[in-house]
């Protein structure tokens, strides 16, 4: 990386600045940093205490000293462990309330900068709701571990000082060598550290990238790869992670190495003066037990400070987002004023103009990846020195050939244009402003809530609203199982309903496309209205809605008058449509014939919607027994289990370090010769690199298998979305996906080697120390196992009952966050135009400050566990020291031993203050893998050729077929022998729901394409799941072709297997990336088309002026593409679909957002293109079917069987 590079790569990040930040971060709140530095101060007094305790009862042990000479030894060591209990226990608390004030802060701003025009809301969701609490590490461990830093040491010398001018030397001399390494090692770990948070910023985009695309990806059949390039990505995001930890792990083993070199010489050093009689064995015992306690702050202040590292990064890219820093640089600010509030709403455009800045280059790796997103992109210019003025109400129609700007318009209108745009001249419009955008975004649970939270609570208001645009049956669902014309309805409504409630604008950006004909009517007939009292514009396509504008406004180089071409007339869409003769068959559906009633919100359930899948019961279903989420970890087990036996050997050799150093100094004391000492000697070297060596790989193989095992769950979880395949809508909420597939499966990867390990590490170092301390003393047993099983088990009771329901409720706050974040962020260029961001803003507020009270709770738990941890091991200090004197005096034990025993209680606090964590973090572990077992993984979202011919063929309808039927009994063909798509009384319904379709009988054949259209939810999306293989028929069946319609192609890798079907749904998602990675989806990888054939196929589709006017192929598209119109975004689907080999295709609504020359060119194209083949093709367009065709329309009458129409 060059210099430059890495400065900016700096520079963006915010490395480099960590002293500054941390300064600041300690200085931020100065009274509890006081208070944190005299309980670091009780802290080091306890930590003397107790090795003056030791010392002088060791000593006093060894001499054979028993009764009252050991009460005040006893009593100084119990005070030592009751100041460190305090100090402990009062400093978890204060440091996590720190912490829980500095997070609350800024998620204030995060969730402030959510809301602006052109942010990255995943990553802002994701700071939010996950990553700044990183920043709990920092201010639990690094914080205190900075204080113990200045304080620990500096006492802990001046003590040894007065004890031993020789060891305070050798302290002096090793000691500057810890920060040295510290630092060097640290600053390895930043950069790490700042690639692995960008790596994870770009998994948590790619995977609402997928979320979102899902329609498309399963439509395409190329489910699979996709979820071989999401194992791709999160195992590259693992080597990236891996590569961090092991250089963090390697400078707590450094420092692991120094500090056990440094206190061997001191030991070794003592040992050889105490052979020679220079140097009391009380004076050796202090500075033994003190030396360790010298390098102790500096272990823990490396170890802390890499884990916390992701906090920090975290805060810095959360400031720079707060302050916009991150923000792409806006090169002229818009210039968009507000008219007088007071006066009638005024719009004004002066000499306006707007283009966007040229895209970053991105890396050539990344040109042909779809769904991995990209910064924004530029483009030629969108507005060219436009002039335009109106005042008052009344209807301004914006009218432009596809891709012409109108867009762009009504977005600058509503002031919500991103950065990157450039705006000259002069803007004046109204605010508040209702904007209803092609692809609208809802944030409540409800219809019915959605149209409150519009309206200022205004219910009766919404439902007569609900009522005129049909949704009064619809008021109970959730928004994102609407169909996409039912959620255009519900999108004019609210806009509506905002004008009642104040607004001084409606901003209407295609509302009566994707609509049947009467749906239409009554949405041009609402908004008619609304102009009459209110300024409304609109960016249409649609003639009839034109020709009831007060004013047009043509962005249209030429036109400027409304177009010729009306419903009406010879030629336009709708009359070749009439003079064609199509042939049609209005088949009924369930639905139609119970004829939506209107009913109250909690009663509103129509058939069409209830016999959807409930996503909600899907992905929150009631906790898993046990054996579910065993199952979940079976694969990890092993690794685990390794990291759990390797962090008890560490632990045994951290032990056996204390008991063998206390051995070595008792017995050189009693003057022995150096060649009984040697075997403890080199035992001291050898369990004290044994110790640094086995917890650092413990640390790697804990960590390594819980990002296995977050990877693997993250498979699971998307495998289990994309069965669900078109009925799964919610998948494409970024809120949803953010929360299960990162936030969940990061909780998953974060918990398992704090939850698990820790355990069983605790549980097997615990029982060794029993073992080695009852082969020692027997009657040591009634010491060590209460204490013991207080550690163990006491312990995290005491943590699970003081922390009652709080970690559970900080993961689900943080759930809530997380996705209530991403869903405001979605929505933002609606709700803040409309004046509803303070509401939104409110809302996630409320939950951040849910989030900081249970995490104030849930500092309490953490501390008491400790506490009891501390007593049970500190009491059994001092009841085995003092049980030691008496063995002594009474000749059943030996004085090297009392070291032993009176010194590995100690040793082991820190693996049961591991336990109590673990225990505190549990609920939170179980509640996420709860959530993943309880998802249902089904089949594959993509069936395969036999899996898609069975469930359609061996569900057959009772009935006798009727007279005259064209169906062939064995496989798909008419009757003449031609390959076709045949429908033989199909009955569907979603699993739990009512019949969508009833008594269905269709063919379609290559010369003859199957028009389908009816009213929104009539179950049009419902017959396409069907026929993609997604929904089985309840009765009936669905017969594909035996043979292909299709010829081979030309590359033998990858022949032509059968039937396949492609689909392209409504609104199709456009993947962040280039014209070439979108269309290279239309077939798998081993047949990707060359890209004369992507030329031809944008050509084919209209959109060759794109592909001239900017950078080809390489022409980025930007998020959702951004940087295309609606109609560019749909042609850009069809290309997509066209070049796709499948023998049927599915097509729903390739004309919306086109304008009438547009769509007809398309739709002649399409019958070009796909020559030979069976369609099937979903359009309230009445020019879309052509003679020869069979069309069905569907909820149009009751329930029986019609004759099939063979044409």
């Amino acid at each position: 990386m060059s210099d430059t590079a890495d400065r900016a790569r700096r520079a963006e990040t915010g490395i480099g600045r960590d002293p500054q930040l941390q300064r600041e971060l300690l200085l931020r709140d100065r009274p509890r940093l006081v208070g944190l530095t005299l309980l670091t101060l009780l802290r080091a007094a306890g930590v003397l205490l107790i090795a003056e305790g030791l010392a002088r009862g060791i000593t006093a042990a060894v001499a054979g000293d028993a009764g009252p000479v050991m009460d005040a030894p006893l009593l100084l060591l119990a005070g030592g462990i009751l100041a460190r209990i305090v100090a402990e226990w009062a400093t978890r608390v204060v440091a996590a309330r720190t912490g829980s004030g500095i997070k609350a802060e800024q998620r204030r701003g995060l969730l402030g900068a959510l809301l602006r025009p052109g942010v990255d809301t995943p990553r802002v969701a994701l700071l939010a709701g996950r990553r700044l609490d990183e920043l709990d590490r920092y201010f639990l461990d690094v914080v205190p571990a900075t204080l113990g830093v200045a304080v620990v040491p500096a006492a802990v010398l001046v003590r040894v000082l007065g004890a031993d001018l020789l060891s305070t030397i050798i302290l002096v001399l090793t000691l500057p060598l810890v920060p040295v390494f510290l630092a060097l090692v640290g600053m390895h770990t930043r950069d790490e550290v700042a690639r692995a948070s960008t790596a994870l910023d770009r998994l948590a985009a790619h995977l609402v990238e997928l979320a979102r695309g899902l329609p498309v990806i399963v439509g395409l059949g190329r489910l699979d790869e996709q979820r071989t390039a999401l194992t791709g990505i999160a195992e590259r995001h693992r080597r990236a992670t891996v590569r961090t930890l092991r250089t963090a792990f390697l400078s707590a083993l450094v420092l692991e190495l120094i500090a056990t070199i440094s206190v061997a010489v001191v030991a070794v050093v003592i040992g050889i003066r105490l052979i020679g009689g220079a140097l009391p064995l009380e004076t050796a015992l202090l500075v033994l037990v003190l030396a360790p306690e010298c390098f102790a702050p500096f272990r823990a202040l490396g170890s802390a400070f890499h884990a916390a590292e992701d906090g920090l990064d975290a805060l810095r890219r959360a400031r720079m987002l707060i302050s916009g820093g991150r923000e792409p640089e806006q090169i002229v600010a818009h210039r968009v004023a507000l008219d007088d509030a007071d006066a009638m709403p005024a719009v004004r455009l002066a000499g306006v103009s707007v283009t966007y800045v040229e895209p970053r280059e991105s890396e050539e790796a990344e040109r042909n990846d779809p769904t991995t997103p990209h910064p924004p992109v530029g483009r030629t210019p969108a507005l060219a020195r436009m002039d335009a003025e109106h005042r008052g109400p009344g209807l301004i129609a914006v009218t432009a050939r596809s891709g012409g700007g109108k867009s762009t318009l009504l977005t600058l209108l509503a002031d919500r244009l991103a950065p990157e745009a450039l705006v000259l001249g002069e803007v004046t419009t109204p605010a508040p402003a209702a904007v209803a955008r092609q692809h609208p975004r809802t944030t409540e649970p409800r219809v019915l809530d959605e149209l409150l939270l519009w309206s200022d609570g205004a219910e009766g208001a919404s439902r007569a609203m609900a009522e005129r645009l049909g949704l009064l049956p619809l008021l109970g669902h959730d928004p994102a199982t609407l169909s996409p014309g039912e959620l255009r309805r519900l999108a004019v409504a609210r806009a509506a309903l905002r004008l009642d409630a104040g607004a001084r604008m409606a901003v209407l950006d295609e509302p009566s496309s994707q609509l049947d004909a009467a749906s239409a009517a009554t949405v041009r007939g609402l908004i008619h209205e609304l102009a009459a009292e209110h300024l409304v514009v609109v960016a249409t396509h649609d003639p009839l809605l034109v020709a009831l504008a007060d004013r047009r406004w043509s962005l249209d180089d030429t036109a400027s008058a409304i177009p010729a071409t009306t419903a009406d007339e010879p030629g336009s869409l709708a009359a070749r449509g009439a003079e064609a003769g199509t042939p049609s068959a209005v088949l009924p559906t369930a639905m139609a014939a119970r004829e939506r009633q209107a009913q109250p919100a909690d009663r509103a359930i129509s058939t069409a919607h209830e016999a959807e899948p409930d996503d909600e019961t899907a992905l929150r279903a009631s906790r898993p027994r046990l054996a579910a989420i065993a199952t979940l970890l079976a694969p990890e087990l092993p690794r685990l289990l390794v990291a759990a036996v390797l962090g008890a050997a560490a632990t045994a050799s951290a032990a056996a370090l204390t008991g063998v150093s206390g051995w070595l100094i008792v017995r050189a004391g009693e003057h022995v010769a150096i060649m009984y000492l040697l075997v403890a000697i080199v035992g001291v070297r050898f369990f004290g690199i044994a110790r640094a060596v086995l917890r650092y790989l413990e640390r790697l193989f804990g960590h390594d298998a819980a990002l296995r095992g977050a990877a693997r769950l993250r498979g699971r979880l998307w495998s289990a979305l994309a069965a669900l395949g078109p009925g799964y809508r919610r998948a494409t909420r970024s809120g949803e996906t953010l929360d299960m597939l990162v936030g969940v499966a990061d909780t998953v990867r974060d918990l398992l080697p704090r939850v698990v390990t820790p355990v069983l590490g605790a549980a097997l170092s615990l029982a060794a120390w029993i073992a080695a301390s009852a082969i020692v003393l027997p009657d040591s047993l009634a010491v060590t196992l209460p204490a013991a099983l207080f550690a163990l088990v006491a312990a995290p009771v005491t943590t699970l009952l003081a922390d009652g329901a709080a970690t559970r409720r900080i993961e689900v706050e943080r759930a809530e966050l997380l996705r209530g974040a991403a869903t405001a962020g979605d929505a933002a260029d609606e709700l803040v135009p409309a004046g509803l961001a303070d509401r939104a803003l409110t809302a996630l507020r409320g939950t951040a400050s849910r989030l900081t009270r249970a995490e104030h709770r849930g500092s309490f738990a953490a501390g008491a566990g400790s506490a009891v941890v501390l007593a049970a091991l500190g009491v059994a200090t001092v009841l085995l020291l003092d049980l030691s004197a008496r063995a002594v005096a009474a000749g059943s034990l030996t004085g090297p031993f009392v070291a032993v025993l009176a010194l590995l209680p100690l040793a082991l606090i820190e693996a049961g203050e591991s336990a109590v964590d673990a225990a505190r973090r549990a609920p939170a572990l179980v509640d996420a893998l709860g959530r993943i077992a309880a998802v249902p993984t089904g089949s594959t979202a993509e069936p395969t050729r036999s899996t898609r011919r069975a469930s359609a063929t061996t569900t057959v309808h009772d009935a006798q077929l009727p007279a005259g039927d064209a169906i062939a009994a064995s496989s798909g063909r008419d009757l003449d022998g031609s390959p076709a798509l045949v429908l033989d009384g199909v009955a569907l319904r979603w699993p739990g729901g009512s019949r969508v379709v009833d008594g269905l009988d269709a063919v379609a054949t290559p010369s003859q394409w199957l028009v389908v259209d009816g009213p929104s939810g009539s179950g049009k999306s419902t017959l396409l799941s069907a026929v993609l293989g997604q929904l089985a028929p309840e009765e009936g069946r669905i017969l594909l072709p035996e043979t292909p319609t299709t010829a081979a192609p030309a590359n033998p890798a990858s022949p032509h297997e059968g039937p396949r079907v492609t689909w392209a749904p409504q609104d199709a998602h456009v993947f962040d990336a280039s014209l070439r990675a979108n269309l290279r989806l239309g077939r798998p990888a081993a047949d990707a088309p060359d890209d004369d054939e992507l030329i031809e196929v944008l050509h084919r589709v209209g959109l060759g002026r794109v592909l001239d006017a900017r950078d080809g192929l390489d022409t980025r598209v930007g998020a959702g593409g951004a940087a295309l119109s609606g109609g560019e975004r749909q042609r850009l689907a069809v290309a997509r679909t066209l070049l796709s080999r499948a023998d049927v295709v599915l097509i729903d609504e390739p004309t919306a957002h086109l304008d009438a020359a547009t769509a007809s060119a398309l739709l002649a194209e399409l019958r070009s293109a796909l020559d030979g083949r069976i369609v099937v093709l979903v359009s309230h367009d009445p020019g879309a079917a052509e003679p020869g065709d069979l069309r069905l329309t569907l909820g149009a009458g009751a329930t029986h069987r019609q004759p099939l129409l063979v044409l």
